[in-house]
């Protein structure tokens, strides 16, 4: 028997509000001394970029709503 979801294209839809109406914003990197760094802000919508199938941010009353759809990846034979 297999997990429940797997090979069906079952996907997680998640969703977050803040009380922040700026939209978010992908940022490059910015020099440093040992090269770009991302340690002060910016690296969070990296992550879910490279995470998530699809992402995005809508304004919504009194702030935003950030939302992300991670969907299954088959697994990469050996």
């Amino acid at each position: 028997m297999s997990p429940r979801g797997e090979g069906t294209g079952a996907a997680l839809h998640l969703a977050v509000y803040d009380g922040d109406p700026a939209l978010p914003q992908v940022r490059d990197p910015v020099p440093g001394p040992l090269g770009p760094s991302l340690t002060d802000r910016g690296l969070g919508l990296r992550i879910v970029g490279a995470a998530a199938s699809a992402w995005g941010a809508l304004p919504a009353r009194g702030g935003k709503l950030v939302w992300a759809i991670l969907r299954n990846r088959p697994e990469v034979p050996s």
